[in-house]
C-alpha cells in the first residue's frame, strides 16, 4: 500500500486514491507472524489543508498522518496511514476475517470474524510477540472462493455539528463493508453475537 501514490488536489484525483487503496486491501492480506487477516471493513479520513477540495476535520490532525504506510494506534482503534506534508491521510479498519492459510483460501479457511475497530485494535497488537520478534506486512491473496457483498456507505458514530462544514462529510460514502454470505457467518457466529452496521441501499 505505501507504493500507491494519492493526488490530493483534486476531487477525482483523491477518489481515484481512494478505490486504489480499497482495490489494495481487497487483495491483500495483513499477516502478522504466522496470523493472516483479510480486511473486510475500513473507513477513509482525509483532511487537505483549509482551502484544499476534501477539508475533512473528522479527520485525525496527528504527525503520523501526514506520512504514508505507517500504523497509527488511537482511541477510535488502528488506521493506516496514506498522507504527506500538507495532508492528513488515514484509513480505520473496522473489520477483518482471521484466515488459517492464505495459499487460495476458500471459506473453511476463515477461523473467525473480528469486528469494530476496538476489537480488531485489540486481536492485531495482541499477535505482536516482543521477545521473539515479528514481522508484519501484507501479502497478496486469491479470495475468489469466498464469497463477500461489497458495499460503500457513510462512515459510523460520527457527530453532526462537530465543525462548520460538517454536512459536506457526514453522509458521504466513506466506509466500505464486505459482507459476508449469512450462511459462512452463522458458522462462524453461530450465536449471533456479531452485530455489524450494515449499510442500507437505496
Amino acid at each position: 500500500m505505501k507504493d500507491i501514490a494519492i493526488d490530493f488536489n483534486s476531487t477525482s484525483s483523491i477518489e481515484k486514491g481512494i478505490e486504489a487503496i480499497k482495490d489494495y486491501l481487497k487483495s491483500h492480506a495483513l499477516v502478522i507472524g504466522n496470523s493472516n487477516y483479510v480486511i473486510t471493513e475500513f473507513e477513509f479520513y482525509i483532511m487537505t489543508p483549509e482551502n484544499g477540495v476534501h477539508h475533512d476535520q473528522y479527520t485525525y490532525k496527528h504527525e503520523r498522518h501526514l506520512t504514508k504506510g505507517k500504523l497509527f494506534l488511537h482511541a477510535s482503534g488502528l488506521d493506516i496511514t496514506f498522507g504527506n506534508d500538507t495532508t492528513y491521510a488515514g484509513v480505520l479498519l473496522r473489520g477483518a476475517i482471521k484466515l488459517s492459510s492464505i495459499d487460495t483460501p476458500t471459506e473453511d479457511a476463515i477461523e473467525k470474524y473480528i469486528n469494530g475497530p476496538i476489537n480488531l485494535a485489540d486481536e492485531l497488537v495482541h499477535q505482536i510477540d516482543i521477545e521473539n520478534g515479528i514481522t508484519i506486512g501484507f501479502q497478496p491473496v486469491n479470495l475468489e472462493n469466498i464469497s463477500f457483498v461489497d458495499t460503500w456507505g457513510p462512515r459510523v458514530g460520527l457527530k453532526k455539528g462537530k465543525f462548520e462544514g460538517y454536512k459536506n462529510f457526514i453522509d458521504r460514502n466513506l466506509r466500505y463493508l464486505r459482507s459476508l454470505s449469512p450462511e459462512t457467518m452463522l458458522r462462524i457466529d453461530p450465536e449471533k453475537k456479531i452485530k455489524i452496521k450494515k449499510i442500507v441501499t437505496v
